[in-house]
């Protein structure tokens, strides 16, 4: 009679008790070991391996122990698995599906020392499965009532824990104010004020040696102390507890604590905050801002942000993971920095080609369930005026992942439906486009190498901006010679409004390199005509 390995495997979902002599995860293997004895004359083997996950929730299968077992399995080491209940492996009835058909792929058995189930016969297995379902619904049901107690205390202004912010201590589990501290934030929000924007406040306070909150763990271990970096200075000038609120997702409530702030500089600072988003945000200090911002990882799931380096006073865009800004570069994938019109163009290229692509387009819209006329001709005025809607371009795109053998571009279906005027009534599913590249180095810079060996063009000839340059250059032409006297008789001659000429002909006097890379379409992706007005 041939031996069966059987493998053990218990969890705990809190840590409380572990440290216990005797524990919830001793008690279960105990449980398990005097269930294999008993059938020891099937041959039943108790591995040593232990399998134990304490402190793992069972609603998901992000657990190291788990893990092992799986793979285990895998390698044929182990034919049973012992569990003291069924819910000890998993609370999550997709999960367990798929740990069963795992089971069932290496001829694995499944046994609940409690329960006893048989997963080689039908009804076991829907036996389990209505099991599995009332212990999902219990989990749910849980999370439920504990976010909504959370939510009820958030109502009601109580600190619901964490760790306290800048100016804050936290007695019998309420903040109180930091006199100390309390100075500090109060100083901040002034200076903000003061200097107009987070840069120059970061840069000033940095200076007068203004440091982050100090803390001390229960091991007695000191952190904080440090220079206040900017993301958490916009955090802080953001915080509604410092006007004495509390916050619960997009809502604020009247806190239970005193705040710092007075709700005239609250007030000043929030309106400082938006208007200075807004101004970034519509390009007026934006440049040359990023299509892909948000959007690009590399292929180890780091996001690429943003970034640039000028050179002989021209301006140069990349992607740089943020394993390589953070220095740690061993956990950077394949492409830790990228330029940033080769990836863009490659992306639109893309979207494009699928725009154009009659099959894949009729699955779309057979997606809708309706008849749809004419979505093709619509399709294709999308991709011709692709280049001039950046936003419907972000909105398109979900993510876009890049490694040195291949760009993974993942498009929405419902907002491609809604870009062509369609009405999605089908359930929002991912379309997948990709594209094989390579990174090599030609005349000092990087160039993508397409699937088929050619360069990814940094973007296609707009001509729309080659038509109005074409036009503000002829017009100053006109007036500088003397054959036309004025702007207005130029628009009489043109048969056009005034002020268009007035918009247009600033365009005559772009840098030579500007004009240049817009002629040979090699302009920033988001360069569109109202832009250069």
């Amino acid at each position: 009679m041939n031996n069966k390995h059987c493998a053990i495997y218990t969890r705990k979902s809190h840590a409380e008790g572990l440290d216990q002599d005797f524990n919830s995860l001793d008690a279960q293997r105990e449980a398990c070991e005097a269930f294999i004895k008993s059938q020891k004359h099937e041959g039943w083997v108790c591995e040593k391996t232990h399998y134990d996950d304490g402190a793992y929730s069972g609603g998901n299968m992000d657990r190291p122990a788990i893990t092992q077992l799986l793979e285990d399995i895998s390698a044929g080491k182990i034919q049973v698995i012992v569990v003291y209940k069924v819910d000890r492996l998993t609370r999550n009835l997709a999960d367990f599906a798929k740990l069963i058909e795992l089971f069932d792929k290496h001829d694995v058995s499944f046994v609940s020392v409690t329960q006893q189930f048989n997963t080689t016969s039908s009804m076991g297995r829907l036996t389990l499965n209505v099991l599995l379902s009332f212990a999902q619904f219990e989990r749910e049901i849980t999370g439920e009532r504990i976010r909504d107690k959370f939510k009820a205390s958030k109502e009601k202004g109580m600190w619901m824990g964490g760790n306290p912010p800048l100016g804050y201590d936290v007695k019998d589990r309420q903040l109180i104010i930091n006199a100390t501290e309390a100075e500090t934030v109060s100083y901040i929000y002034k200076q903000y004020l003061k200097l107009g924007n987070v840069r120059e406040l970061k840069l000033h306070l940095d200076e007068q040696g203004v440091v982050s909150k100090k803390r001390r763990n229960k091991e007695g271990k000191e952190t904080g102390g440090k220079p206040i970096a900017r993301g958490n200075l916009y955090k802080l000038l953001g915080n509604p507890a410092y006007k004495g609120e509390t916050c619960h997702k997009d809502k604020t409530y009247p806190g239970q604590h005193d705040g710092i702030i007075d709700n005239q500089t609250w007030d000043k600072v929030q309106q400082l905050l938006k208007t200075n988003s807004d101004t970034a945000k519509h390009g007026l200090r934006a440049k040359e801002p990023s299509l892909l911002a948000g959007k690009l990882f590399d292929d180890k799931g780091n996001a690429m942000s943003p970034s640039h380096a000028v050179k002989n006073r021209k301006r140069y865009r990349y992607y740089t993971s943020q394993a390589l800004v953070k220095q740690q570069q061993d956990k950077a994938g394949s492409l830790p920095r990228i330029p940033a019109g080769e990836i863009e163009s490659v992306v639109i290229r893309k979207i494009k080609e699928f725009l154009t692509d009659k099959i894949q387009l009729n699955k779309l819209v057979e997606s809708t369930v309706l008849e749809t006329e004419n979505y093709l001709e619509q399709a294709k005025q999308l991709s011709n005026n692709l280049n001039n809607v950046p936003d419907q371009i972000r909105d398109l795109i979900q993510k876009v992942s890049i490694s040195n053998k291949a760009i993974h571009i993942k498009i929405s279906s419902k907002a491609l439906l809604t870009a062509l005027n369609i009405e999605p009534t089908a359930t929002e599913y991912t379309i997948d486009l990709k594209e094989k590249v390579q990174l090599k180095s030609c005349h000092g810079e990087k160039k993508l190498i397409l699937s088929d060996g050619q360069e990814a063009e940094t973007n296609n000839i707009n001509p729309q901006l080659v038509k109005a340059i074409s036009k503000a250059y002829v017009w100053n032409q006109m007036l500088l010679s003397g054959e036309i006297k004025s702007i207005s008789k130029l628009a009489e001659k043109e048969k056009i409004n005034v002020r268009y000429v007035r918009k247009l002909l600033p365009l005559a006097f772009l840098a030579p390199n500007i004009i240049e890379d817009i002629l040979e379409g090699k302009q920033d992706p988001q360069l569109t005509l109202k832009k250069l007005y």
